[in-house]
């Protein structure tokens, strides 16, 4: 399998929506919430791409030197694979050129596999934030855990 990215841009909005509705089961980015996110100087990710089939994609939001990781997802029949890690480090590459000194995210304490991703990278954990996502079906609410990965 060869793994590629190509840069997330506003043409492929219809493709990210699709691929944040695969990836997760809540808060899930719309094309038009995409749309708008595309349109600003300050949005930058990358679509990852499987023997040229779309499998995720992940974006940036930025404000300095700093930024926040809006998504990064992989679809599930690509998981544990390691692209997950391979997509994290390709971002994390285009943010160090860009100047990004560290990003911010918020994950889910129940997502061990990003949570334990992240703290392999040197995230540390900053806060939580409580009823963070809402499950848009059943109404159940999660946390978040805040945390800064350094670039």
């Amino acid at each position: 399998m060869i793994l590629s990215f190509t840069p997330a841009t506003l043409e492929y909005a219809s493709l990210m929506a699709a691929l944040d509705g695969a990836c997760f089961d809540s808060e899930v980015f719309s094309e038009d919430m995409l749309v708008s996110l595309m349109k600003t100087p300050y949005v930058f990710g990358f679509i990852a791409l499987a023997d040229k089939r779309p499998i995720g994609y992940n974006l940036v939001s930025v404000a300095g030197r700093q930024g926040d990781l809006l998504t990064i997802g992989i679809i599930p029949e690509f998981r544990g694979r390691g692209l997950g890690r391979d997509c994290l480090i390709h971002l994390l590459k285009e943010a160090s050129v860009r100047g990004i000194k560290e990003l911010f995210l918020e994950v889910r304490p129940t997502n061990v596999a990003a949570v334990n991703l992240y703290v392999s990278f040197g995230a540390t954990k900053e806060g939580l934030r409580k009823n963070y996502y809402v499950n848009e079906l059943t109404g159940e609410k999660e946390d978040a855990i805040v945390m800064r990965l350094p670039v």
